[in-house]
């Protein structure tokens, strides 16, 4: 049996008045003492048992808790216990009501007491207190590792984010966050946090965000090709799905594309650029795989000059990043094009994981907040021919990298290549012409 003697000095206490000082004289000990036996730090000597009951006029059973009155509490005792030593601001006893549901009780009374922890916002008297933190830190870790508590992992996590701190809170979101559930990944997290500080203005900021990650994933989405048809590998069809995700995007970005850059729409980088050369390679293959070759090459092209703009990154900058001095906010930036998104900061830059061998391999798009944290990374990949068999061997059936066969020597095509070359010595690129397997393993 868990003896409950703080608790019950500390009740038989308040109900005579007295101080811990006061209780303290009485039994020749440190104020100090009587603080630690409440908070059940320690018990006291047995010898003050039958004196303190004396002074309270009850028993030593009912300061052991033995007597009938000393039942196990029940849900709604708790909570009120905790209602009353929050009002009261006695953190001891807060703690007390925390460490009891923690250490003897289960799913029921964690509910029973959420709306109060939940009510601890930024301006109540007990928001950042530490002491409690440390107990309600403890609960928290209970309640996702532990067997006793079945509660959903979200709701846990979403109280705990709202009662810490920035550095704390963001320790939790890098622990917790998890990409398959939209409510667990990192943003959610941060959009669950911003709302239990009543941050409103943030929060909008970062569903904002969201919104456009969820886009963002739709149209980067390959598996997208594999479900819409019995035959996934119909070049004529996987067209018009690219085609469609290329208006849709152009929509959302209010852009009426000019004929030269279908892909683009203007010729100019944005926040999207990572999912405008996926689509903008597949579309090419697939437009060259049906016969409209001329439209392919246009495609192309302006996938090239995409390239051009987000990998001409100043060689002073690409050898410091070469050296292993990495700061991506030297990095060139692009628009987000977007009104609601145009608080973010989006850099370009070469992949952070990079080897000096051959480097870069790809670029990576950064999204960034107003106070300069990372929200969002994507990769960008560069380079048609590697793009095209990753992509054909992730979705198998889904892609042919043969369709481009008929426009590998077209004179659009060989300019393009010797082009990015020239503009870009270091860069791989569009590989050359010829389709030959042993060719394109020796040029990757």
């Amino acid at each position: 049996m868990k003896l409950n003697i703080g608790n019950n000095i500390r009740a038989y206490r308040r109900k005579i008045a007295w101080t811990q000082e006061q209780l303290a004289a009485r039994l020749g000990v440190s104020g100090q003492s009587v603080s630690r036996w409440e908070n059940g730090a320690t018990y006291p000597d047995m010898e003050f048992l039958p004196i303190m009951a004396r002074l309270f006029g009850c028993t030593a059973d009912d300061l052991l808790g033995c007597g009938e009155e000393h039942r196990r509490p029940t849900d709604e005792e708790l909570r009120d216990a905790l209602k009353t030593a929050m009002d009261e601001q006695d953190i001891p006893a807060v703690n007390s009501v925390l460490r009891t549901v923690r250490c003897e009780y289960g799913d029921e009374a964690f509910m029973a007491i959420w709306f109060l922890i939940a009510g601890i916002q930024k301006g109540h008297p007990l928001y950042g207190n530490e002491e409690m933190l440390k107990e309600l830190r403890l609960l928290f870790h209970e309640m996702l590792n532990g067997e006793k508590f079945h509660i959903a992992r979200c709701v846990v996590i979403h109280t705990w984010l709202a009662l810490e701190n920035d550095r704390e809170a963001e320790k939790i979101i890098i622990k917790y966050s998890g990409d398959r559930e939209w409510d667990m990944s990192k943003i959610g997290l941060r959009v669950a946090r911003a709302d239990g500080l009543r941050d409103f203005e943030n929060s909008r900021k970062l569903r904002d965000v969201r919104s456009f990650i969820r886009l963002n994933e739709f149209l980067y989405d390959p598996t997208t090709m594999r479900t819409c048809s019995d035959n996934p590998g119909d070049p004529v069809l996987l067209k018009e799905i690219n085609k469609r995700k290329l208006r849709m995007l152009h929509d959302f970005c209010g852009m009426t594309p000019d004929p030269m850059h279908p892909v683009s729409g203007d010729g100019e980088p944005d926040i999207f650029v990572g999912s405008r050369l996926e689509i903008g390679f597949c579309y090419a293959a697939q437009l060259a795989g049906t016969g409209e070759h001329e439209l392919a090459l246009t495609v192309l092209e302006d996938c090239g000059t995409l390239i051009e703009k987000i990998t001409a990154i100043p060689g002073d900058l690409m050898q410091m990043f070469r050296e292993g001095r990495w700061d991506y906010r030297l990095c060139p930036t692009v628009s987000s094009r977007v009104p609601e998104l145009a608080h973010l900061t989006c850099y370009i830059c070469p992949e952070r994981w990079f080897t000096p061998q051959g480097f870069p391999h790809g670029m990576e798009l950064l999204v960034c907040g107003e106070d300069g944290k990372i929200l969002h990374c994507q990769p960008v990949r560069i380079d048609l021919e590697v793009f095209l068999g990753w992509y054909k061997n992730y979705i198998r059936d889904g892609m042919d990298d043969r369709w481009l066969d008929p426009i590998r020597s077209h004179p659009r095509y060989t300019a393009l290549i010797r082009r990015l070359k020239t503009n870009l010595p270091w860069y791989g690129g569009i590989s050359a012409p010829a389709h030959s397997d042993t060719n394109r393993t020796a040029e990757r």
